[in-house]
């Protein structure tokens, strides 16, 4: 399942659904950690949060501390070295839940390209976009043309890449490298 909302509040009620106990969840810009604390009082999980702000390195550390379930990645969803130091933390390169909210409205552009690059590697069952731009895109899109889809309804776009780091992912990277610059 791919869910895509516009609120923050709806996607930090919708993370404590779809988590599961034992789950292991993959946090992009988890920020202060309001969704992180949601989903570790709700269900026994293991979560990966990832955010470069220097706000959240201070509260994640804390709430790290008092969690022995969460891991801390302090770095940049873009950079492909983040994508690597989360692989090195997991047990298998694949997670059940990816969470991702990068800023909420503003690059509708750079959120989706962060979750496929996530999501095409990680595989997870289950993924929680938050990024008004694209519920805008989506509400304003018409599909002109049916569209059917082979295999589950999983939470990554498995149609598009083949399981794994395919090669052209790190390239996607140098794509984020020069929009920065």
């Amino acid at each position: 399942m791919i869910a895509l909302v516009r609120s923050v509040d709806r996607y930090r009620e919708l993370l404590g659904e779809v988590v599961r106990e034992g789950d292991v969840v993959v946090e992009l810009g988890c920020h202060r950690g309001a969704a992180t604390r949601r989903i570790l009082r709700r269900r026994p999980a293991r979560v990966v949060a990832v955010d470069y702000g220097e706000e959240a390195r201070e509260a994640m550390t804390r709430l790290e501390r008092e969690h022995r379930e969460l891991t801390f990645v302090p770095g940049d969803a873009r950079e492909y070295e983040t994508l690597e130091r989360v692989l090195e933390l997991l047990d298998e390169p694949s997670c059940d839940v990816l969470a991702v909210d990068l800023g909420g409205g503003m690059f509708p552009d750079t959120a989706f390209k962060v979750y496929y690059v996530w999501s095409v590697t990680l595989r997870p069952r289950d993924a929680v976009l938050r990024n008004a731009g694209l519920c805008e895109f989506l509400l304003r899109a018409e599909l002109r043309e049916r569209v059917e889809l082979e295999g589950d309804d999983r939470g990554y776009l498995g149609e598009l890449s083949p399981p794994g780091i395919p090669g052209r992912i790190k390239r996607r990277f140098e794509e984020f490298r020069r929009w920065r610059e």
